[in-house]
């Protein structure tokens, strides 16, 4: 996100200098800061996506979901249901089956109840 941030200021500078009289002020809106997830609870929920034939990804969300909110009560991680159309999402065309959706359900059921084993 920060080098996001310094392209668009360079892009924006060099717009201004390319056009006389232009001037563009900005003003940060939001920002969200880097929220680590709990390894152990990623490792159930892999774990779970195992147990289910299920392939699976570690990724890192930029997304300002809940659960960044979250993690700084308990150990917090995310799953993410398979998406069609290349993984889309915040978009009107981003759509999950009901079958992708039921086995996202199912991860998060064991990983649950594997988390409530947990001494």
């Amino acid at each position: 996100m920060a080098r996001a941030e310094e392209d668009l200021a360079a892009f924006l500078r060099e717009l201004e200098d390319a056009r006389p009289g232009l001037t563009l002020t900005t003003r940060r809106m939001a920002g969200t800061a880097y929220v680590p997830f709990d390894e152990t609870v990623q490792k159930v929920i892999a774990g779970a996506a195992d147990d289910r034939g299920l392939a699976h990804i570690s990724l890192l969300s930029g997304a300002g979901h809940d659960a960044h909110e979250i993690a700084a009560l308990c150990p917090t991680a995310m799953i993410f249901v398979r998406g069609e159309h290349d993984g889309i999402s915040h978009n009107p065309r981003e759509y999950s089956t009901p079958e992708a959706c039921a086995c996202g359900v199912d991860v998060l059921a064991t990983t649950l109840l594997r988390l409530a084993d947990q001494d």
